[in-house]
């Protein structure tokens, strides 16, 4: 592993490159901007700490890259601090990053598990949840994965990738499977997948919006809520439930999502 590590003070710049890739920093209006040239294969974790010791580093974002690229981070958290050291962890390809998840905490009670049935379009229940990857872009082989209950055995569970419009999971459609493959998964029971190449911009809104793909209200699948999500520079918007035409948000509830990237593989 490669760590070059640089300290931003009062809009004063030092660096100190231990190593490559070489990384660059300068004040921008309320925030700090980090560029480095990264390798296509590499992974590459952008830290934060705001004095060097024996303590823990944070993690600004996670960058995933496919190929060799100039990458440009922005750190919008620096205000009112006089002092922070920056450092790049990068490794090798990796076959499974997090950028989001919750699917390793095992279920809960049920009390905030959310059901959903199929039907037409003013008597079924999808539910989303909303989340962003961070301060970077993120490009790659994408795996969007659920855990939900099917107590009546049916093969019709549908997930869709969608763009964000106005604050709703209403955007134009990314991605679609249906029926969502299953297998189980970390904490037990069984997750459904949605796979997906290509790219998601940075500080945007996405949706991932689960439906039973049945015209019958009593085909049912529960979203199972496994509590608070570990993100690693992606962070949880909010979950949403449509019903008898609108949607509308779910308080309290932290339905279950986990979000892997690794690099697409070589052509």
């Amino acid at each position: 592993m490669k760590v070059i590590v640089l300290l931003y003070a009062n809009a004063l710049l030092a660096a100190s490159a231990f190593s490559q890739p070489s990384l660059a920093i300068r004040a921008v209006s309320n925030a700090v901007e980090l560029s480095f040239q990264g390798s296509g294969g590499t992974t590459t974790e952008v830290q934060w700490i705001t004095s060097l010791g024996p303590t823990n580093w944070n993690v600004l974002t996670n960058v995933v890259l496919s190929s060799n690229q100039f990458v440009t981070v922005l750190d919008s958290s620096v205000t009112n601090q006089s002092a922070r050291f920056y450092r790049l962890a990068v490794s090798g390809p990796q076959t499974n990053v997090v950028i989001l998840s919750n699917l390793g905490n095992p279920d809960g009670n049920g009390e905030n598990d959310q059901i959903m049935n199929g039907g037409n379009a003013a008597t079924r229940i999808r539910l989303a949840v909303g989340f962003t990857i961070g301060n970077t872009n993120q490009s790659g082989h994408f795996e969007f994965t659920i855990r939900a209950n099917n107590p009546g055995a049916f093969d019709e569970l549908g997930l869709r990738l969608v763009n964000d419009n106005g604050g709703a999971p209403t955007g134009s459609s990314i991605a679609f499977i249906s029926p969502a493959p299953s297998t189980t998964i970390s904490g037990g029971g069984l997750g459904y997948t949605l796979a997906w190449d290509g790219t998601l911009s940075a500080n945007t809104v996405y949706w991932l919006v689960a439906s039973v793909e049945s015209t019958l209200i009593s085909h049912t699948y529960t979203w199972v809520d496994r509590g608070s999500y570990a993100g690693n520079g992606a962070s949880f918007f909010q979950a949403q439930a449509e019903a008898f035409g609108g949607w509308n948000e779910i308080e309290g509830v932290n339905l279950s999502l986990g979000i892997t990237l690794s690099p697409p593989a070589p052509k």
